[in-house]
């Protein structure tokens, strides 16, 4: 038996890029749940237009209590987005790649340590 998967969708007036948003993410998921904090821009209206999701709506208080109050929601296993670690990783890929490429237009080679500088200090802080 194969096991059903669903993709969580938090927004919150994501008007412009909900369409979107969902049609990237239909063929990885036998579920689409939009989990909406109080959006006052038309996103549920597009939602639903579009058909195929399911849309359930919560205030927001913080990241970690509106994830926690979805996930018991989903009827298969939740596919979760990238995670802050996982987004820093690629943060700090991108940086080293950048980082090796100034110094090869500079001649020089990069050091060993490739630590990167203190937030703002290049063009991927964040």
């Amino acid at each position: 038996m194969q096991t059903r998967r669903t993709v969580i969708i938090p927004c919150k007036n994501e008007r412009t890029n909900i369409r979107a948003c969902i049609e990237s993410v239909r063929g990885l998921a036998d579920e689409i749940l939009v989990a909406d904090s109080g959006s006052t821009d038309g996103t549920l209206e597009i939602v639903r237009g579009i058909g195929g999701c399911r849309i359930i709506q919560r205030e927001y208080v913080h990241p970690g209590d509106f994830k926690n109050w979805a996930i018991p929601q989903t009827h298969g296993q939740p596919l979760h987005g990238p995670t802050r670690a996982a987004q820093r990783l690629d943060k700090f890929q991108r940086y080293t790649r950048w980082q090796a490429e100034v110094c090869h237009q500079q001649g020089r080679r990069p050091s060993a340590a490739r630590t990167p500088p203190r937030r703002g200090a290049h063009p991927f802080a964040g």
